[in-house]
């Protein structure tokens, strides 16, 4: 049975201490680089992207359509070409698209937020709701469970 440590002695808590970091320093020593975050793109992904950095310099017209300069995040519901080029994807017209920021937190936060103070297509609000069941294809990390919760 194992003691809680209020109620261990100052020696078994000192004990205990350089047992911990001994284990401690033995995985160290292993010399293992462990990387537990997700999402990274393998070096043949990245690669595939490289000549993309080619395109743009200090002399190219970053301008959509519109006129407005994408160096500026662009406008509220988003530029033009990526409108058409992601409405072509999702077979939706680009006038009824609208580009978020690349931040999936902040799309996820503000579509619950919406939902939970106005509803969705016209439902119940979910803060009028006993219980709620939806579903989250992909919540990418801690942040987005937060939300979900």
């Amino acid at each position: 049975m194992n003691k809680s440590y209020k109620s261990m002695s100052r020696e078994e808590l000192t004990a205990l201490k350089a047992e911990l970091e001994k284990e401690y320093n033995d995985f160290k020593a292993q010399g293992m680089k462990l990387d537990m975050s997700r999402g990274k793109p393998s070096l043949e992904q990245l690669d595939l992207s490289m000549e993309m950095m080619d395109i743009l310099h200090s002399g190219s017209d970053l301008r959509c359509s519109t006129g407005v300069d994408c160096r500026n995040y662009g406008v509220l519901d988003g530029i033009p070409e990526a409108k058409e080029l992601l409405g072509a994807m999702c077979e939706v017209a680009a006038d009824k698209m609208i580009i978020y920021g690349n931040s999936s937190l902040n799309v996820m936060y503000d579509t619950v937020a919406r939902a939970m103070t106005h509803g969705i297509m016209g439902s119940t609000p979910w803060c009028k709701l006993d219980r709620v069941k939806f579903l989250c294809p992909v919540p990418g990390y801690d942040r987005h469970f937060a939300i979900t919760e």
